[in-house]
């Protein structure tokens, strides 16, 4: 009675254990599927032949030939472009590179200019220079246009600080006048003296709005920057 007890415990036993090894056996398949996955993805389990972008932990790197690219500009597929940091995740967000301010997307790709606006300075004295607003093209659903109104930053220690007014101007007042420039140019020759006096050596950036304006109370405003230096 005892023996055959012991017969039918040890059957049942080799019956769980056969039940269980298709389980086990997929649960081993999966686990193996999601590593070479995750391998794939993985910033530091590149092999040494892959170039392209990878994840890691929620940020992007980009492999040249299964080396990490670091502090540098990417052009991938001569469209899409990223920019690796010095640790070698790639740039998101609004991110000041050289002195130079850019924005990227979530995945680390440049956001093109959407509104046509090309910006710059020319003429460069530590008194004033010339702004040129060129618009073309873009993507924006209303009137684009800009008013006299300009801002001076400079950059200091990896970041853009306002410039002070020179003492005794404790505000200015612009005229409320609006430039259109859809197909336009917009040329303005600026002379900050009188506020920030003589600029010293340095970089420097000058800060203009522009507004998409679609009726009154509906309209978009963006900060658009030109970047100059002035020398020793």
């Amino acid at each position: 009675m005892k023996k055959g007890m012991r017969y039918t415990a040890a059957a049942f036993s080799a019956l769980l254990m056969m039940m269980n090894v298709p389980a086990y056996v997929n649960a081993q398949d999966n686990s193996s599927a999601k590593q070479e996955e995750n391998s794939k993805n993985s910033s530091s389990s590149v092999s040494e032949n892959y170039t392209g972008k990878t994840s890691k932990g929620g940020k992007y790197y980009y492999y040249k030939n299964g080396v990490r690219l670091k502090g540098r500009w990417i052009t991938s597929k001569g469209k899409k472009k990223y920019y690796a940091l010095k640790d070698g995740t790639l740039a998101v967000g609004n991110v000041t590179i050289g002195g130079v301010e850019y924005e990227f997307d979530d995945k680390g790709v440049l956001v093109p200019e959407k509104w046509g606006i090309d910006m710059t300075v020319s003429d460069v004295t530590p008194t004033g220079c010339t702004v040129t607003i060129t618009q073309s093209g873009g993507d924006h659903d209303g009137e684009l246009n800009t008013g006299e109104y300009y801002l001076l930053e400079s950059y200091k220690h990896g970041e853009w600080h306002p410039v002070e007014y020179i003492p005794g101007v404790e505000e200015v007042c612009w005229f409320d006048e609006a430039y259109g420039l859809d197909g336009n140019t917009y040329t303005a020759e600026i002379n900050w003296e009188s506020i920030y006096g003589t600029l010293p050596a340095g970089k420097y950036r000058i800060d203009k709005e522009i507004t998409n304006w679609r009726a009154p109370g509906d309209f978009d405003q963006k900060e658009y920057h030109a970047y100059f230096e002035i020398a020793e």
